[in-house]
């Protein structure tokens, strides 16, 4: 046939020459080292709280919006989840309008148990959540059970000024405290606190209340007047809202 083929309609054609093929290589081998330990498989948050029997919860980071979202977000029923079984048990005792002025004041300041299993309200939060570090501070602390609520007013002022008495007031109103017993903390700041009585909680709800509030911290060689900020005003609304919703 001298290489030719006949097709069915009588035309030559030229024969096809076979493909070559690549031949078939092995993938490499990748051999571990016995003495390297393998990594532990990855494995997410859900993963690894589902495994540990524990309930998963996405966090949250507020960072710097932490004073955005307490200001726009009502208190999350969610959040109380985090709270020590003291503040959910007292926050729990009481209906609303008292349940929701609890709330806001747990959502604004360090909160904790005592071993009497009262709250212990400690200081307002900064908006990092920490404990603030002003110069001069004006807050309400104490304890809060459900026998008895007990607040006081403390002051504090980084200044070596020998403090015997204190005066705050605002848009023309003022009060005058009696003889403070002061006391220096790890910082040198001189802390005093006051109880809270109804003459004082007046003069407090003035002051959040205000337009042009301060404090005047008076001794035997000069005065130190100090102005309260927004926030503090803020605070000190918060505390008082709350110790009047649950006090008869």
């Amino acid at each position: 046939m001298l290489g030719l083929v006949t097709a069915a309609c009588g035309a030559p054609t030229r024969a096809t020459p076979p493909r070559a093929e690549a031949p078939l290589v092995a993938p490499p081998i990748t051999l571990r080292d016995p003495a390297i330990p393998e990594a532990p498989p990855r494995t997410t948050p859900r993963a690894e709280s589902l495994s540990e029997g524990v309930p998963w919860r996405p966090m949250i980071l507020h960072d710097g919006m932490r004073s955005l979202r307490r200001s726009l977000d009502p208190p999350s029923i969610a959040e109380s989840d985090f709270w020590d079984a003291c503040v959910r048990d007292f926050v729990a005792m009481y209906a609303e309008p008292a349940r929701g002025a609890l709330t806001a004041l747990v959502m604004r300041y360090a909160t904790s148990c005592d071993a009497r299993g009262r709250v212990v309200l400690e200081h307002p939060l900064a908006d990092d959540g920490s404990a603030p570090q002003a110069r001069f501070d004006i807050a309400l602390v104490g304890t809060m059970s459900a026998r008895r609520v007990e607040l006081a007013l403390r002051l504090k002022l980084c200044d070596p000024l020998d403090i015997d008495r204190a005066a705050l007031g605002a848009d023309g109103a003022a009060w005058t405290s009696n003889r403070l017993e002061v006391e220096r903390d790890d910082r040198g700041c001189a802390v005093a606190e006051i109880p809270l009585a109804r003459t004082l909680g007046r003069a407090l709800r003035a002051v959040s209340e205000g337009g042009d509030a301060w404090v005047r911290f008076e001794s035997g060689r000069r005065t130190e007047t100090v102005k309260v900020s927004d926030e503090q005003k803020r605070d000190l609304a918060t505390a008082l809202d709350a110790y009047d919703a649950v006090s008869p």
